[in-house]
């Protein structure tokens, strides 16, 4: 096995497996709803890509949209949103401008 990627892991977990051996890659959730992960810093601090899972918390975003009638969220709207506040539009998907 050449590689290690985990998923839904906590602080703890990180710190075990990555020392036993080594973390490639972590996948968590971290969305519009979810916005806070200790493990995204953990990854950030040891050079390990981490990567947001439901970035757009797809299925409450899809109910609160249709309760108050809003069109569909597409990438077109995600652009115009992060342009008009001066961010890269990658920035609304992990939930973060920096």
């Amino acid at each position: 096995m050449g590689h290690i990627g985990l998923s839904k892991i906590n602080a703890e977990d990180f710190q075990r497996w990555n020392e036993e051996l080594g973390i490639a890659a972590v996948q968590n959730v971290l969305n519009i709803h979810d916005r806070y992960d200790p493990v995204k810093e953990l990854c950030r601090g040891h050079g390990v890509p981490y990567v947001p899972y439901r970035p757009l918390a797809a299925e409450s975003t899809v109910h609160r949209a249709q309760r108050r009638r809003l069109p569909p969220l597409s990438w077109d709207r995600i652009r115009h949103a992060c342009t008009h506040r001066g961010a890269p539009p990658y920035s609304y998907l992990v939930g973060s401008t920096t």
